[in-house]
């Protein structure tokens, strides 16, 4: 949590101060980390407004995705190697780096371009993470 609270996003450009970084990933962890919670039952257990589970959430994602660089690394020649052996080893794939299992990503907003074809079942944009391959170069 130390790491977000230092991304100026938390700091109070007017004269209302924000809330403390932990109100704000309490917040964006209800409504994003349990099945089926919504923006009213974060105002109902956290006592806060509409308006600032939407800000807060808007925060966080942002503070999180701004960190993901020093984070989030493509691995190198050594650890691809180990990652291809292991996924050799258990499911008989060559080369591979990885998969997804299908579930659905949710986008805050439709997509730049083709849109349309971004909206999900139910009505929202999303990436669905199917099983994907990545192949080492040989």
């Amino acid at each position: 949590m130390a790491v977000l609270a230092d991304n100026p996003i938390f700091l109070s450009k007017g004269t209302k101060p924000q809330a403390h970084v932990k109100v704000q990933l309490a917040c964006f962890l209800l409504r994003y980390g349990t099945r089926g919670s919504d923006i009213p039952n974060v105002v109902d257990k956290m006592d806060v407004g509409e308006g600032s589970v939407t800000n807060h959430s808007r925060r966080i994602s942002r503070g999180v995705r701004e960190l993901g660089p020093h984070f989030l690394k493509w691995p190198d020649d050594n650890r691809q190697a180990v990652i291809s052996d292991n996924i050799e080893a258990k499911s008989g794939l060559r080369l591979c780096l990885g998969s997804g299992d299908g579930s659905h990503v949710n986008q805050t907003s439709e997509p730049r371009q083709f849109g349309y074809m971004y909206r999900n079942r139910k009505q929202r944009f999303s990436v669905r993470g199917t099983t994907v391959l990545a192949h080492i170069q040989v």
